[in-house]
């Protein structure tokens, strides 16, 4: 009774099994089903993947592409007549057998027709592929009337048929169109030793590791360098084949010789020779590859550039081989004999860093940018005159880095400052001594800014009540004050404010944001040190009283101003804008015209003219209204004139009147004021000089 209830799942199994067997006996053999859902092509059956053989013979050549696996154990092509064990072009052998597969029957051929007819009693081409146990054996006759391009194809189990152009054209390929295209035996990944023999010289580029390879003076080789090597390997691929017989003579001098000696020992090396222009082609050159097989090639001539190099062109300057993506984590620190103990340690977290020294925090927003910021800099800057030296060296900081992806640590000493101020860096890789700039050195020994963000103020004082504003600065010494209506001069007292000059500098010094940290302090050479500091302050109102903020700057570098703030000794690098603001009089810009310009009398060379607000002339339009908007661009000092200013023989005087007074106005000579021309102006009654942009004052001189 039990096997009666299961008798019908016992009958699938069976039923299931019969199949399989049938399937696995019939292999060899066309299925209905193949038969049915490919009616209309060329080849009834098409089973892609057990695809093991193609064989094809035209025009005297024998031509045999076989399906084996690769190294890894990937299926891979590979020519075995005429060329035998050579690596097929995968992209050609992938061409041929979509064609073949997709292959349809134009019309068939009827049985009675001669072979003559369709010159298969002389095929052009005949040959067999090979699907595991089931193989087709073809013949291409002729052409065929119809369509365009079309043939006669005999296939064993379907008789003679009419085939398209595209079947026709496949099935005569050259053996070269399924040769691989790559010349050079091994890829970079794969070598343990380089040669390279040329005019330049001869070069020798041993492994290290994943990234790195020495040279045979010893010192490391750069990456970037390398690529173009690499490059131009890569890009040494056949354009066109030629014969033993036609490449031996034009590389039997060769220009470059390479000798590629594979990780594998098991390998044999591949050795190649570039020589002479192609036949008939001075675009390429010659390249044989002698082994660890044979073949000759045209290929691009400017590859001869990239492998034409020396020993001394391809030193690695950098102070590291890992580039900062590679970085996994950071070490530097001071060593015993220089001081106490101090370390910086990073590591990386994610998409982030976690600072492991001095203390143990994760890091995010600006700190996590210094981080990134730190790591670049030191992955990325390059050394001075890279050597070797076995000398001794006084190290007073280590820098060690550690790469993940291959477990691989580099190390560096920092030593002492040279005779140019630069500081000497060995690089434990290879014993290489190179010289980095001070301003670059400072990032390799521990220090409390290392990873501080850009924020200068704390708490921060943007858009905080500021009631007074003070420069002390190359001779400009100044105080205005906000009275809770309006800006006043105190200092020097007696000058009209430029609201808007007080307004843009409160703007700049409060939101005010380090472009980079530079040291804990001044080391002497910041210019803050021993000198009266150029300095802006505010004061600033809040609930805990009056705070008085400064920022002090000292000498130019690192593409700004070495600067300081009054909270901390510590030294950032500052836009020179904000310095410029710095020893920039905050004087009145505008007091040249009085409200509602009336008329304006210019006075020059002996000739006066007057330009009243009712003349309904050009010339008199354009004076008034440039007279209307006139103002200055920059005051140059204040107090009386100096002698070579030009006011004592002024260049024009105008005098302008308005509802409430006149103002007279004296230029001066012609300048260049911050890289724009520019005329000096004095007005009535202000002890100031001032400098206004050239084509302001146009219509003025052009009246005469």
């Amino acid at each position: 009774m039990r096997l009666r209830a299961h008798a019908t799942s016992i009958a699938l199994v069976l039923a299931a099994l019969g199949a399989v067997a049938y399937a696995y006996l019939d292999r060899d053999h066309v299925t209905e089903s193949e038969k049915t859902q490919r009616a209309s092509n060329v080849f009834s059956a098409w089973r892609r993947e057990e695809l093991s053989r193609i064989a094809i013979d035209h025009d005297g050549e024998h031509i045999v592409l076989e399906r084996t696996k690769d190294d890894a154990g990937d299926p891979e092509w590979r020519m075995r007549a005429p060329y035998p064990s050579e690596k097929a072009n995968q992209e050609a052998i992938d061409k041929l057998t979509s064609v073949l597969e997709f292959a349809s029957v134009v019309r068939k051929v009827d049985a009675s027709t001669p072979a003559t007819a369709t010159k298969l009693d002389a095929p052009r081409a005949h040959g067999e592929i090979a699907m595991g146990a089931l193989a087709y054996r073809f013949a291409l006759g002729g052409d065929a009337p119809t369509p365009a391009g079309a043939a006669y194809l005999r296939v064993d189990d379907l008789g003679t048929v009419v085939v398209t152009r595209d079947v026709a054209t496949a099935l005569l390929q050259t053996s070269d169109a399924y040769r691989s295209r790559a010349v050079v035996p091994y890829l970079s990944i794969e070598l343990a030793r380089l040669e390279v023999k040329s005019d330049a010289g001869a070069v020798v580029i041993t492994r290290v590791d994943d990234v790195s390879f020495t040279l045979a003076s010893g010192l490391r080789a750069s990456r970037s360098k390398l690529d173009t090597v690499w490059s131009a390997l890569a890009e040494m691929r056949a354009e066109a084949f030629v014969s033993d017989a036609v490449a031996e003579p034009l590389v039997a001098t060769p220009r470059v010789t390479i000798t590629m000696t594979p990780k594998d020992a098991t390998r044999a090396a591949g050795v190649l020779r570039v020589g002479g222009a192609c036949p008939g082609n001075d675009a390429d050159v010659v390249v044989t590859r002698d082994a660890p097989t044979k073949l000759a090639a045209c290929a691009p001539k400017a590859i001869v550039d990239g492998l034409a190099t020396s020993d001394a062109a391809l030193v690695d300057a950098r102070l590291f081989a890992a580039h900062d993506d590679e970085i996994a984590e950071l070490r530097i620190e001071r060593l015993p004999a220089h001081g106490p103990s101090a370390a910086i340690e990073l590591a990386r977290k994610e998409s982030a860093w976690r600072e492991k020294a001095p203390v143990e925090r994760d890091l995010s927003g600006e700190d996590a940018e210094a981080a990134s910021a730190l790591v670049a800099a030191i992955a990325r800057t390059e050394g001075i005159d890279p050597r070797k030296s076995d000398g001794p060296f006084d190290a007073k900081a280590r820098v060690t880095i550690h790469r993940a992806d291959n477990d691989v640590t580099e190390v560096i000493d920092v030593g002492a400052p040279d005779a140019n101020g630069d500081v000497v860096v060995r690089r434990a890789f290879d014993g290489a001594r190179l010289h980095v700039a001070a301003a670059f050195a400072r990032k390799l020994v521990p220090s409390a800014i290392a990873l501080r963000g850009k924020e200068l103020w704390s708490p921060r004082i943007e858009g905080a009540p500021v009631v007074a504003i003070e420069t002390h600065c190359e001779g400009v010494d100044q105080r205005v004050t906000h009275d809770g209506d309006a800006w006043a001069m105190r200092a020097p007292a007696g000058y009209g404010v430029d609201n808007a000059a007080v307004l843009d500098a409160i703007d700049a010094v409060t939101r005010v944001r380090a472009e980079s940290w530079v040291a804990d302090a001044d080391d002497g050479r910041m210019g803050l040190s021993g000198q009266t500091p150029c300095v802006i302050a505010l004061e600033v109102a809040g609930d805990a009283g009056t705070r008085t903020v400064r920022v002090e700057f000292g000498r130019e570098g690192e593409g700004g101003v070495y600067a300081r703030t009054s909270d901390a000794p510590a030294i950032f690098v500052a836009s020179k804008a904000l310095r410029d603001r710095a020893r920039g009089w905050l004087v009145d810009l505008h007091a040249f015209v009085p409200p509602d310009v009336s008329s304006v009398t210019l006075e020059r060379n002996g000739k006066r003219l007057t330009f009243a607000g009712d003349a309904g002339d050009d010339a008199p339009d354009a004076v008034l209204r440039a007279a209307n908007v006139l103002r200055a661009d920059s005051v140059l000092h204040l107090g009386a004139a100096l002698a070579d200013e030009g006011f004592a023989h002024p260049s024009l005087v105008a005098t302008i009147a308005g509802k409430t007074g006149s103002k007279r106005i004296t230029f001066g000579r012609e300048s260049v004021t911050n890289d724009a021309k520019s005329i000096l102006v004095r007005v009535e009654g202000i002890e100031a000089t001032f400098a206004i942009d050239r084509d302001r004052a146009k219509a003025f001189f052009d009246a005469f």
